[in-house]
């Protein structure tokens, strides 16, 4: 039996529902209530840069851009880039804007079993997605042939079948083209993280041939531009990629440094988020292969900021119920300015106090535990580069903290973790 989503009432008042909407895999995409807009917090506005990049103007876009903008967008894991990229891709699809896929990564495929062919995958998957959703009457003889020769195969229509057989018979019921199978997301997440033949087939033909994929992936883009002329559903097409920094460091440096020639001529615009540490490497920094790349900062803390942080937890739980006077100033302030230290820091007192109300006393041993947690991840030469408070270089050992969120990064500024500075 499928598992019943939970309904809540924000903010709420259970202490059992309050480990459920602080703890990291709950996403506020359902309540959009509970989103707050940290602009004002964070020094500039990131995403006023990329619409000029993107020729947004007015909320409208002002003629196609004369080459694809491939746009590489980078931050501290936790600080909030998820949101706004979801958010920025809900504004900008829009019919005087653009037709915008988005797609995660961690929803789309196994990220520990990412192959670098699986972005081709994705992008072609992905497309096919957004059109199936948009009921766009979408029709691409390239697109019917690259089906083909993805999934005509009888061990992949029977890969297919097991992996998700009601929804199988339901496309083939209706008579949807070959191409339909890519949109039956959990089927093909699930085929591309096992040794199936589906997965083996498919990379081994792309890595063939990559340059003339992206060669045929671009004349369906041009069919796509096609319809769109005659459909109200954007001026131009654009890619938004969620999650892309996790995937395996070296798996990145194939993809996105050394084939970064494939991406470039992909005939759409693109916006990518890549591992922070990879913008601090001499070797494999993507400023080499990229025109346009942007860090999302930490929310720097302030006394005007503090609130509005705050307002990320009292939006969804009980303030009054649940954490005394000054409790959460205090999380706040050793949060850093990371949107999911702060959700984890609260979420641990709360898992301390037992769902009673929280003292300063249980907010500062969960403290306690999450900074000894996080120092005992580290070697020698890690808490040595810490102690010696150069965090400037872009040794191997630096790029690790910044990673791992022990070194905090804002605008110019780097400052050590407020949760191990106790123990330096």
């Amino acid at each position: 039996m499928a598992r019943k989503a939970p309904e809540y009432e924000f903010p709420v008042t259970d202490p059992f529902d309050t480990l459920d909407v602080l703890g990291m895999e709950f996403s506020i995409d359902p309540y959009p209530g509970l989103y707050v807009d940290l602009s004002c917090a964070r020094p500039g506005d990131i995403f006023e840069g990329i619409n000029q990049i993107l020729r947004v103007k007015d909320d409208r876009l002002v003629g196609m851009t004369q080459t694809p903008q491939k746009i590489v967008f980078s931050g501290h894991l936790g600080c909030g880039k998820s949101v706004e990229l979801k958010r920025y891709h809900e504004c900008m699809n829009h019919p005087e804007r653009y037709f915008s896929i988005f797609i995660p990564m961690e929803e789309a495929i196994e990220v520990a079993k990412f192959e670098p062919e699986d972005f081709f995958i994705l992008l072609v998957s992905g497309l096919a997605q957004r059109i199936q959703e948009a009921g766009l009457p979408f029709a691409s003889s390239e697109l019917d042939a690259l089906a083909r020769e993805w999934l005509s195969d009888a061990a992949i229509q029977k890969e297919f079948k097991e992996a998700a057989s009601s929804q199988v018979s339901a496309t083939a019921g209706a008579g949807v083209s070959l191409w339909g199978l890519l949109t039956l997301k959990g089927a093909l997440k699930n085929l591309l993280a096992v040794q199936s033949v589906t997965a083996k087939t498919i990379r081994e033909r792309i890595k063939t041939n990559p340059v003339e994929l992206v060669r045929r992936f671009n004349v369906i883009l041009g069919d796509l531009r096609f319809c769109l002329d005659n459909e109200p559903q954007g001026k131009d097409i654009l890619f938004i990629f969620d999650g892309t920094e996790k995937i395996d460091w070296d798996k990145y440096k194939i993809l996105f440094i050394r084939d970064a020639h494939l991406i470039r001529t992909i005939d759409a615009n693109c916006i990518f988020s890549l591992p922070i540490s990879s913008f601090y490497d001499i070797q494999h920094n993507p400023s080499q292969a990229y025109f346009h790349t942007m860090t999302f900062p930490m929310v720097p803390i302030k006394e005007a900021t503090i609130p509005i942080l705050g307002e990320v937890v009292t939006k969804r739980i009980d303030k009054d119920c649940f954490l005394e006077e000054g409790v959460l100033e205090y999380c706040v302030k050793m949060s850093g300015g990371c949107i999911r230290q702060l959700l984890k820091i609260v979420n641990k007192s709360l898992l301390t106090s037992l769902g009673k109300k929280v003292t300063m006393a249980h907010a500062e041993k969960a403290v306690g535990e999450l900074g000894r947690q996080m120092m005992e991840q580290m070697t020698s030469d890690h808490i040595k580069q810490i102690k010696s408070g150069d965090y400037t270089a872009a040794d191997r050992v630096v790029l690790d903290l910044l990673f791992s969120l022990a070194i905090l990064k804002y605008n110019g500024e780097r400052k050590v973790n407020p949760l191990i500075a106790p123990y330096l």
